[in-house]
C-alpha cells in the first residue's frame, strides 16, 4: 500500500454524505470535549442535531464509534479526554488523540501549536514532536515515521485509528505492518500534508 492510495481513500471517505455529516456534527463535539468534561447524550444530540436517544446509533451507522464512559456519556470522538497513548497538550491542557492523524490534523483544525508524545508499538520508544499549522518540528527521535491504514471497516477506530501511529524507524513500522498490505509508511512530511488535506474539509 503507498501513501498516496491511502490519502485518496481518506478524501473520498470524509467528502461522501456520511462524512460531511460526520464532519459537521463532530466540529461542535469536539469543542465541547476541549472543556475537559464528559458530554451527556442530550449536549450530544444537541449540537448534532439529532434527539438524544439517536445519536450513538447515526454515528455507528456512519462506521463512527464515538468513545463514552461508563454513565453513557461521550468521552472521545478523535480527541478524547481519557488517557491514551498520543497524548495532545495544547495551550497547557493535556488530551489525549485516537491516532498519530488525529494528532496532526486537530492542531491544524484548531490552529493552535501541539506539542504531542506517543510511544513507538513495535520499539517502545517514547516519542514526541510539535505540530502546527506550518508543520511538525522537533521530532525526537529524528527518524520518526507513521503508519497510515486503509480506513473502511464498521468502525474507523479500529480500522484506522488503532493502526494509524507513530513509530521510531521506518524499520521498525515495516516489520511490524508487513503481513498488513493494507498499511503505508509515511514520512512526518507526507503525513502532516495528508493531514492538512483532512482538516481542510472542517
Amino acid at each position: 500500500m503507498d501513501v498516496a492510495s491511502v490519502r485518496r481513500r481518506l478524501l473520498e471517505k470524509w467528502t461522501s454524505p456520511k462524512g460531511q455529516d460526520l464532519i459537521r456534527a463532530g466540529g461542535p463535539l469536539v469543542a465541547s470535549l476541549m472543556q475537559g468534561k464528559p458530554v451527556s447524550l442530550e449536549e450530544a444530540g444537541r449540537l448534532a442535531g439529532v434527539p438524544a436517544g439517536e445519536i450513538l446509533a447515526r454515528r455507528a451507522k456512519r462506521d463512527y464509534i464515538l468513545e463514552c464512559d461508563g454513565c453513557g456519556n461521550v468521552v472521545g470522538a478523535g480527541l478524547s479526554i481519557v488517557p491514551g497513548r498520543h497524548t495532545f497538550e495544547i495551550e497547557s491542557r493535556t488530551f489525549w488523540a485516537w491516532c498519530a492523524m488525529d494528532c496532526l490534523m486537530f492542531a491544524i483544525v484548531l490552529g493552535k501549536e501541539a506539542r504531542v508524545r506517543s510511544t513507538c508499538p513495535a520499539t517502545g520508544t517514547p516519542i514526541s514532536l510539535v505540530v502546527d499549522a506550518s508543520g511538525v518540528r522537533d521530532p525526537s527521535p529524528a527518524s520518526v515515521v507513521v503508519s497510515l491504514a486503509w480506513p473502511d471497516g464498521p468502525d474507523i477506530r479500529k480500522a484506522f485509528c488503532d493502526r494509524t501511529s507513530f513509530y521510531a524507524t521506518r524499520e521498525a513500522v515495516l516489520e511490524a505492518t508487513a503481513k498488513h498490505e493494507d498499511v503505508a509508511v509515511a514520512t512526518l512530511e507526507e503525513a502532516f500534508a495528508v493531514a492538512k488535506d483532512l482538516a481542510a474539509l472542517f
